[in-house]
């Protein structure tokens, strides 16, 4: 009886140094009490260990691999979400700027779909939408839109997508339910989906070369199956991005700048009015800041800055050009669309120079 005493206490010792040492080397950290107790046996250890969210963390956090993606999209299926998207509007101004967007949204949203509404500015008084668990306000005082942008992984729910909207891109109808009926048919190492825009409502010849520079392959239909993401409109896996911010600048290209599949059965109405002067420095801050970008994140700042003026006035115009004479609904542009777009081009370039000597200085601020 001693013997056999003996022996239970040395397998029972031996699990909870297995159990240690699991949590160690998977968690970086400590079990809990809960989580020894649970560790009693071996089948309640292991299920403890693989259903919990750190578990899937250490894949997501891991680093920015497609492959940390693709493991964590397989160890929780839908199932075990959450939900199954999470809509981010994102402002860094206040909410009523989205007012109209969030008013689309909310009465098409069912309980596997959630909405975040994430802005840089309070706006006093309360927020009227507000539906604990599903529908939420975030402020973060004095962050522009790419600061909010990279603090977006912490305060992401646990949904397998994520939609990104800006808050001047209004779903036209049927927008939800063309993202419903488009994400089943994606295979797991599908990560980034956009969708198409429209320009109903910025039709003044400025206000057009603006949006073309910027949305001319998304341009609705689209020209293209597969193409960049875009701030406008797209949706990107969950387990994309870990629980942790992005640097700033480094959520673009994380989460924009890969090819992916793009559908013309999601659609946005991108309303951004503009004139010469406002275009003008409008694209120029844009420059500017992705020229800051390209100088805190880049290997050799100078050579891709250089390389990004010589593609944006050259190979992208001539694109461009080609893109729009293809286009069914070419017949709607201004006389002289080309011509603005191309003293754009020089704008944005010329901020690009800026940016990566100088920084961005106050131009993420003014962008919306």
């Amino acid at each position: 009886m001693d013997d056999l005493a003996d022996t239970m206490i040395r397998a029972a010792s031996a699990r909870r140094d297995a159990l240690l040492r699991a949590y160690r080397a998977i968690l970086g950290r400590e079990p809990t009490a809960d989580e020894m107790r649970d560790g009693t046996n071996d089948a309640g250890a292991a299920t403890a260990l693989l259903d919990s969210l750190e578990y899937r963390t250490r894949f997501r956090d891991a680093s920015s691999s497609d492959a940390n993606a693709e493991m964590a999209i397989a160890l929780w299926p839908a199932e075990k979400r959450d939900y199954d998207l999470q809509i981010v509007i994102l402002s860094g101004e206040e909410w009523p700027k989205c007012r109209r967007i969030i008013e689309n949204i909310v009465p098409t949203l069912t309980d596997r779909v959630c909405l975040t509404v994430l802005c840089g500015e309070a706006e006093p008084g309360p927020f009227p939408y507000a539906k604990p668990g599903q529908v939420e306000l975030v402020v973060i005082p004095g962050l522009s839109v790419f600061q909010l942008r990279a603090r977006l992984p912490a305060l992401l729910k646990e949904t397998m997508w994520v939609a990104m909207l800006e808050d001047h891109a209004e779903p036209l109808p049927g927008w939800l339910d063309g993202i419903r009926a488009v994400l089943p048919t994606l295979d797991d190492k599908t990560l980034t989906i956009s969708g198409s825009i429209v320009n109903q409502n910025s039709t003044d010849a400025w206000s057009w070369a603006n949006f073309l520079f910027n949305f001319a392959w998304h341009w609705h239909p689209a020209a293209s199956a597969v193409l960049p993401g875009t701030v406008a409109t797209t949706l990107f896996r969950r387990d994309l991005v870990g629980h942790r911010p992005f640097d700033v600048f480094r959520s673009e290209p994380a989460l924009l700048g890969r090819n992916s599949p793009v559908s013309n059965g999601f659609t946005v109405n991108h309303i951004q009015h503009t004139n010469w002067w406002i275009a003008t420095f409008h694209v120029f801050d844009n420059g500017r800041v992705a020229g800051a970008g390209i100088r805190r994140n880049a290997e050799s700042p100078r050579r891709e800055a250089w390389n990004m003026v010589r593609y944006v006035n050259g190979p992208r115009i001539r694109e461009i050009a080609a893109v729009l004479q293809a286009h069914p609904h070419r017949a709607e542009l201004p006389s002289g669309t080309i011509p603005r777009i191309r003293w754009i081009s020089l704008c944005h370039s010329a901020g690009v120079l800026f940016g990566v000597v100088l920084g961005a200085g106050g131009a993420h601020k003014r962008l919306e």
